[in-house]
C-alpha cells in the first residue's frame, strides 16, 4: 500500500508538473498531480499566494523563479535525508 503524500510532496509535484509543461491549466494540473479538484483549489491558491507559481492571464499557470528555487532546495533536502537513511521516515514514496 502506497503512503499518503505529505503536503510538501504535493507542492513539489505541482511545481515539477508546471515546470515540465511550461504552462498548464488548473484542471490538467489537478489530473496530472493526482489530487481532487476540491483539494487542488487550496494547494493552487497557496502556491500562487506564496509566489511559487503565477497565473498567466486567467487560465494558465507557470512556475516562477521562487518556485524553481523551492524545487532546488527540496531536492537538496531529499539528498540530505538519503545520506542519513531517513528519507523513508520523512518522505512518503
Amino acid at each position: 500500500m502506497k503512503k499518503q503524500r505529505q503536503p510538501t510532496e504535493i507542492i513539489k509535484d505541482i511545481l515539477e508538473i508546471v515546470r515540465s509543461r511550461r504552462k498548464i491549466k488548473k484542471t490538467r494540473l489537478s489530473v496530472a498531480s493526482n489530487i481532487s479538484r476540491n483539494v487542488s483549489k487550496s494547494y493552487f491558491q497557496g502556491v500562487i499566494d506564496s509566489g511559487l507559481i503565477k497565473k498567466d492571464g486567467n487560465q494558465y499557470l507557470s512556475i516562477t523563479e521562487k518556485g524553481l528555487e523551492f524545487l532546488k532546495e527540496y531536492k537538496s533536502f531529499e539528498t540530505f535525508l538519503e545520506k542519513y537513511g531517513l528519507k523513508e521516515l520523512v518522505v512518503a514514496e
